[in-house]
């Protein structure tokens, strides 16, 4: 290699990693004090409004308003005036904006902009291959089978949403790689509509056996609920995703776990932190490993509340700490702990009403456990627990989650473990900004 040529290589690979970084492209997303990408606040070169035309009809507004998408370049933003926007046709978003160059797309402040279709024949909106660089954000989006499927794209941010009523998932990222996809401050219910027969999960994220991988991605600030049909996970993130940071969601009243989280195959973690999460008819929280598993809410499931047992991998490489468990029953059920590697329960306060509070059926050899108030008895484990007093330790917090401040009124364990949430308005204030 000639050294002129050396030096450009380097000179290249050097500006890649410095524009890498500019755009957000953190490898684990937990590390930056943001949920949402570091070109979130770069100004638009050019501002356009479209205008809804009440002389002619939805079907056909719904029609121009997809030509002007496809015409917006790097550096567009482009508001969208209130109204009913029918698309029939498959709708496809294939814009790729620059790092310092974002494509917006935006309903106007304080209006009403509703993006629909009459029939399921087609997902309602897909953001396909190679979209990059580019904002969703203000919409009402409902009808269709999926209501936002992901491609093969990145940097994607889509961004307080109310996203409900279609015939399948609510955001699907499950048949092409996605990485640095930002979900936020979206509300997410009905996915599947009326739909018995419909999947019906919030955010199905991955393909089974990491055949698909979601990566290097925020999921934050969410409210997802009423996720029935057949399945009906709130978030469902699949075998071989890792990297992930899911923060601050609020889920509730699921047909199967408010939040599933498979393994990564070795890749790294995943971090899931400060979700309030309560009233499953099946674990309300179900993690495989792999992950870290901090200061969560997660309250009343006809299951058990926190379940962890190997899946489609095995149970390994585990850190819960600072959790609040609740249950009637079964509060927390630890399957296939048994002499794993790193496998770690911390300062979580885990109460049962009527069942055991802590199980580990299999037994809890080489778990690190300390630190942990129970009510309930535990099971195959004798160490590294006080006992609390039930519901009398919180601030104002029921069994079934009718009533949800579960902050520590018990001074004793508030001085040993620390504060943990748990107050629901800590979120949803958050969500509104």
């Amino acid at each position: 290699m000639k050294p002129s040529t050396k030096y450009i290589l380097i000179l290249l690979s050097t500006f890649s990693f410095l524009f890498a970084k500019e755009a957000g492209d953190i490898k684990k997303p937990w590390t930056r004090k943001s949920y949402f990408p570091k070109w979130e606040k770069i100004k638009a070169r050019k501002t356009f409004k479209f205008i809804y035309d009440k002389r002619i009809s939805k079907v056909q507004n719904g029609k121009k308003l997809v030509n002007r998408i496809k015409k917006l370049k790097p550096g567009d933003k482009l508001y969208v005036s209130q109204g009913i926007y029918e698309i029939n046709s498959h709708f496809s978003i294939n814009l790729k904006g620059q790092p310092r160059a974002p494509i917006w797309i935006k309903a106007m402040p304080r209006t009403k902009v509703i993006l629909t279709r009459k029939d399921n024949k087609q997902n309602m909106i897909n953001i396909e291959d190679n979209a990059a660089y580019l904002y969703l954000g203000g919409f009402e989006i409902k009808g269709g089978s999926t209501l936002i499927k992901l491609g093969q794209c990145n940097n994607v941010w889509i961004d307080k949403n109310k996203i409900h009523d279609g015939d399948n998932v609510g955001i699907a990222a499950n048949s092409k790689n996605c990485e640095f996809i930002y979900i936020t401050r979206n509300e997410i219910f009905r996915p599947g509509g009326k739909n018995n027969k419909a999947t019906s999960e919030g955010l199905y994220l991955g393909a089974n056996n990491g055949k698909v991988v979601f990566s290097h991605s925020v999921i934050a600030l969410n409210h997802i609920y009423e996720c029935r049909g057949s399945q009906g996970d709130g978030i469902e993130l699949k075998q071989g995703s890792f990297q992930n940071w899911i923060v601050e969601n609020y889920i509730h009243d699921t047909n199967y776990p408010c939040l599933i989280v498979y393994g990564t195959g070795g890749k790294g973690i995943n971090v899931i932190e400060g979700n309030t999460l309560l009233r499953s008819n099946d674990n309300v929280m179900q993690i495989q490993g792999d992950a870290k598993v901090i200061n969560n809410l997660i309250i009343n499931g006809k299951g058990v509340a926190f379940s962890s047992t190997d899946h489609q991998g095995k149970t390994k490489n585990l850190t819960v700490i600072n959790n609040t468990i609740i249950n009637s029953g079964v509060a927390m059920n630890l399957t296939s702990w048994n002499n794993r590697q790193n496998m770690a329960l911390y300062n979580n306060v885990v109460y049962s009403e009527k069942k055991s509070s802590i199980r580990f059926p299999n037994g809890s050899k080489g778990v690190k456990v300390q630190g942990n108030y129970i009510f309930g008895k535990p099971e195959q484990i004798n160490k590294g627990f006080s006992r609390g007093k039930g519901l009398k330790d919180f601030a104002k917090g029921s069994w079934d989650g009718s009533s949800t401040d579960f902050r520590l009124f018990n001074k004793a364990i508030r001085k040993k473990i620390g504060t943990q949430i748990h107050s629901i308005n800590a979120i949803t204030d958050k969500k509104k900004k």
